[in-house]
C-alpha cells in the first residue's frame, strides 16, 4: 500500500518523490522471488519475478503493472507461466476455471479482442507496452485464427473479490471489501494513466 500511496502522489505532482520500487519486493504469494530491476532495453525500473516453478525463467514488468497483479492476488490464487516454445511467453493468473491472462487485463481487452506480444521484445518481458489488440477478424485473415475470449478487466477484479471473500478472515489484513475494491480501482486507474500508449483500439 506504501507504494500506491507514493505512486498516486508523485502521479500527481511529478516533484513529490518517486515511489520506492523495493516496497513491492520480497518473497510472498505465489512468487518465488520478486526484485527490483531495471529494464535491459531502457534502464527504467522493473520489477523481476520469479513463479513457483523454477523451470522458467524470471519475468520483468513496470512496478505499477506488477502492483496491479500483486494486488489482484493479495487473497490467493496462483500465477504460472504458459511458455509456448516459439520466443512468445504468457503470464496467467489463478488457475482452473478462474485462469486469466495477464496482458489482457492490463490492455483491458475487450470480449473477443484478442491480445498478441511483440515478437520483437524479450520474451521475458511482461510490460503492456509488449502486447497490442487486435481483432479476430484481423487473425484469421492473416492466416493465423485464434480463439477469442471474454475474460478481461472485470473477471478479473470478480475473481479477486472471490478470493477475498473467501480468505480475508484468515489473511490477518484489515480491510473491507469495498476498501479492497477502491484500492483495485485506484491501481487500475493509475496503470491507464501512466501506460496510455498500450490503449490503442483493436483494428
Amino acid at each position: 500500500m506504501s507504494y500506491l500511496r507514493a505512486a498516486k502522489v508523485h502521479h500527481k505532482d511529478p516533484d513529490a518523490p518517486e515511489p520506492n520500487s523495493a516496497d513491492l519486493t520480497g518473497s510472498h504469494g505465489p512468487f518465488r522471488s520478486i526484485s527490483a530491476d531495471v529494464d535491459p532495453l531502457d534502464v527504467s525500473p522493473c520489477i523481476r519475478f520469479e513463479v513457483q516453478n523454477g523451470v522458467y525463467k524470471p519475468r520483468y514488468v513496470p512496478p505499477i503493472p506488477f502492483l496491479v497483479m500483486d494486488l489482484l492476488l493479495a487473497f490467493g490464487g496462483g500465477c504460472s507461466v504458459n511458455d509456448n516454445y516459439t520466443g512468445l511467453s504468457y503470464v496467467r493468473l489463478w488457475g482452473g476455471n478462474d485462469k486469466q491472462m495477464l496482458d489482457r487485463i492490463f490492455l483491458n481487452a475487450e470480449p473477443g479482442t484478442i491480445v498478441r506480444q511483440s515478437r520483437t521484445a524479450d520474451y521475458r518481458n511482461n510490460s503492456p507496452a509488449c502486447f497490442s489488440k487486435t481483432s479476430a477478424s484481423v487473425m484469421k485473415a492473416e492466416g493465423k485464427p485464434m480463439r477469442a475470449t471474454y475474460k478481461g478487466r472485470q473477471q478479473a477484479i470478480a475473481t479477486a473479490l472471490r478470493y477475498f471473500q473467501r480468505n480475508a478472515h484468515r489473511s490477518g489484513i484489515k480491510i473491507t471489501e469495498a476498501e479492497y475494491l477502491a484500492i483495485l480501482h485506484d491501481a487500475f486507474a493509475l496503470l491507464d494513466a501512466t501506460h496510455r500508449h498500450f490503449h490503442a483500439a483493436a483494428a
